[in-house]
């Protein structure tokens, strides 16, 4: 393979790693969203209605024309805008230069940074010391599935370790 100076290989899209873990999907019919039912048989129909069109015309259609665009325009079946400050291209910040020295290792005293809210971060502490005070850590699997689910909140996997390993070590020894 040989790519061209500055030619694109791939497309990153950054995603805040807990967030897809915290949606819930769920099927509904559409007969619990009688909105939605009725923009998706107008959908139906426009979609049908512009792909007879396509199949029907004489002259070449630029390819611009060949979709219909409103998800590109963010707007709805009736057209109205769905979110108030939809956007089409965003302006990215450029990757950062590297600098010219890089610690060789992080600092270890260093504050630990947890991307999750309070919620999350509660629930997941409250799991820990119901598992440490139900004595149900006697297995290296219950302690793999804590540190899991601290790592699953952005705690670096080693950091997790020493944490469930340090409060099992002041539950034994009856410190709180």
């Amino acid at each position: 393979m040989h790519f061209e100076a500055g030619e694109p290989i791939c497309f990153l899209f950054p995603v805040q790693r807990t967030v897809l873990e915290t949606v819930q999907p769920r099927f509904l019919p559409f007969e619990t969203a009688p909105q939605l039912a009725d923009h998706h048989a107008v959908w139906q129909q426009s979609r049908y209605d512009f792909l007879e069109k396509m199949r029907n015309e004489r002259k070449p259609v630029a390819p611009v024309d060949q979709w219909q665009k409103r998800y590109y325009r963010g707007a709805d079946m009736t057209d109205k805008p769905v979110v108030p400050d939809h956007r089409v291209k965003l302006r990215l910040a450029p990757f950062a230069p590297i600098p010219a020295e890089t610690p060789a290792e992080p600092d270890p005293n260093a504050p630990v940074i947890l991307q999750t809210d309070t919620e999350t971060l509660g629930k997941v502490i409250g799991e820990i010391a119901a598992a440490i005070g139900g004595g149900s850590l006697d297995s290296d699997a219950a302690v793999d599935v804590l540190v899991k689910r601290l790592a699953a909140i952005g705690l670096g996997e080693s950091e997790a370790l020493e944490v469930v390993l340090t409060a099992m070590a002041r539950a034994e020894s009856g410190e709180a």
